[in-house]
């Protein structure tokens, strides 16, 4: 247990420098190894919601085996399920129906020009963070600009743009594949596809 607790706290600071350098990718892999529970999606998710998730905050999740994986994130994390629109953190699992994730991406909060931190963070579970289609990002914590190559829903980036329309309001996204990659978008960041 105590090496869990320690994996966690460094997977904590690879989640921040996730955040603070949009489009660049870190291994969880090594933290993920303890980790000795049955889970039915990626380990790094686990360990992800092991960091995000505590009593005083909600989340939703979709997967094939929903009330299953429910039942496991309150358990282990004592987190509230919420609807969609009143979650902080939603988690969209690889083999989670594709139209679901895309109604609960749009049914996500975006905050309150008062309150914008009370948004939620959408993570998201892909194969991988190293082929797909090609997508450029710009912004803060980013020098020029970072090309990443990403396979997710049809349409997310145009979903995820109008959820961010009106700066400060909208969503983060968090992206894991099944090599416990890591790699995060910020609402701040500009991002758009390119063809090459």
């Amino acid at each position: 247990m105590i090496d869990l607790v320690q994996d966690t706290a460094k997977s904590y600071r690879k989640l921040l420098d996730s955040f603070s350098r949009p489009g660049e990718i870190f291994s969880l892999a090594d933290y993920t190894k303890n980790i000795d529970i049955e889970t039915p999606f990626f380990d790094s998710t686990l360990l992800i919601s092991y960091i995000l998730l505590d009593g005083e905050v909600s989340y939703n999740i979709v997967n094939p085996k929903v009330r299953e994986s429910k039942d496991l994130i309150s358990r282990l994390t004592y987190s509230n399920l919420k609807s969609f629109e009143q979650s902080d953190y939603i988690f969209l699992t690889l083999n989670g129906d594709q139209e679901l994730k895309k109604e609960a991406i749009l049914q996500s909060k975006v905050g309150s020009f008062e309150n914008p931190h009370k948004s939620a963070t959408i993570i998201c579970e892909v194969e991988s963070l190293f082929e797909g289609d090609s997508y450029i990002f710009k912004g803060p914590g980013i020098k020029t600009q970072n090309k990443i190559q990403l396979n997710f829903l049809n349409n997310w980036l145009k979903i995820r743009n109008f959820k961010n329309k009106e700066f400060p309001l909208g969503i983060d996204m968090i992206f894991i594949d099944r090599e416990d990659n890591l790699m995060s978008i910020p609402r701040t960041t500009e991002t758009k596809g390119c063809n090459k």
